[in-house]
């Protein structure tokens, strides 16, 4: 794994990583949480980023919003 996707998973730590993989300038992520809200409901939510890397650094980043539920 490049050091561009390993900061890319740090970034993620509190979340449960599902694909990360890198093409030398970007680093792509997905990944799902799943959480209690406080009436004690459980829900899972997703979501994915793409991060440009320049030097070794996050320079950019996309992503498409948080979404309920998990990746299949």
């Amino acid at each position: 794994m490049s050091p561009a996707a390993r900061s890319a998973r740090k970034r993620v730590e509190l979340y449960n990583l599902v694909v990360a993989g890198d093409d030398g300038e970007h680093v792509a992520i997905v990944y799902q949480s799943p959480m209690t809200l406080k009436d004690g409901s459980n829900v899972d939510v997703g979501s994915m980023e793409i991060f440009s890397v320049v030097a070794g650094k996050i320079t950019e980043v996309w992503n498409c919003g948080y979404k309920q539920g998990v990746w299949s």
